[in-house]
C-alpha cells in the first residue's frame, strides 16, 4: 500500500455498506482526505478555477460533492500562519490557532483525524441521512435551475403579448377624461 491510497479492506468495506455513493480521495492542493458522495456528473456546479487537476475540478468532472476532509495524521499546519495544530482524532471539531487569535485574527478550521476503520464506516452510517438530503438538495437546484430557464426562454413572448394584450382583447389603450378640456384642469 502506498503512503497516498486508501487500504483495500476499507475500501471494500466502504464498497459493502455504501456502494458507489462514497468515495475518499486524497488531495494534493490540501495534503488531506476528501470524502465525497456521488451525485452525477456535472451536475453539481461549475469549478471555479479551471485547473484540471484541482480538487473542484476534478469533483465537477467525476460528478461528486464534498462531504468532509481527514486530516492524514493529528498534527497539521495553521492554514493562515503555518503554526503546528492538533486534530482531534474519531471526532469533528472546530479548531483555532492560539498563535492567530493573539494576533486578532479569529478563522476557525473543521478538523479531525479519523483512521481507516469500522468507526469511520459508523460515523458514515450517522451522516448518511445529511449525506441523502444533500441528493434532495441537488435535485431541487436542478429543477430551479429548469424552471427558471424555461422562464427566460418565454420571456421575450410574455412581454410582446403584455404590450399587445390591450389590442387583442379588445380593450382601448386611451380613457375617457369628461367634458372638460385640457387647459381647465
Amino acid at each position: 500500500m502506498g503512503l497516498y491510497q486508501v487500504p483495500e479492506q476499507f475500501q471494500e468495506r466502504l464498497r459493502q455498506e455504501f456502494g458507489e455513493k462514497l468515495r475518499i480521495r486524497w488531495s494534493n492542493y490540501w495534503n488531506e482526505w476528501q470524502v465525497e458522495q456521488k451525485i452525477r456528473r456535472g451536475k453539481v456546479g461549475q469549478p471555479i478555477l479551471q485547473d484540471r487537476y484541482h480538487d473542484d475540478t476534478v469533483r465537477y468532472r467525476d460528478g461528486y460533492a464534498w462531504v468532509m476532509s481527514i486530516k492524514q495524521g493529528t498534527r497539521f499546519p495553521c492554514p493562515t500562519c503555518e503554526m503546528p495544530l492538533s486534530a482531534p482524532t474519531r471526532v469533528t471539531e472546530m479548531l483555532s490557532c492560539r498563535h492567530c487569535q493573539l494576533k486578532g485574527y479569529e478563522h476557525p478550521w473543521i478538523a479531525c483525524h479519523w483512521p481507516f476503520d469500522e468507526t469511520l464506516i459508523d460515523h458514515f452510517k450517522k451522516m448518511e441521512r445529511e449525506i441523502d438530503d444533500r441528493s434532495r438538495l441537488v435535485k431541487e437546484s436542478e429543477q430551479k435551475l429548469k424552471t427558471q430557464m424555461q422562464r427566460q426562454a418565454l420571456e421575450p413572448t410574455l412581454a410582446a403579448f403584455e404590450d399587445r394584450f390591450n389590442k387583442l382583447a379588445g380593450i382601448p389603450s386611451v380613457g375617457y377624461t369628461g367634458r372638460e378640456t385640457m387647459w381647465e384642469r
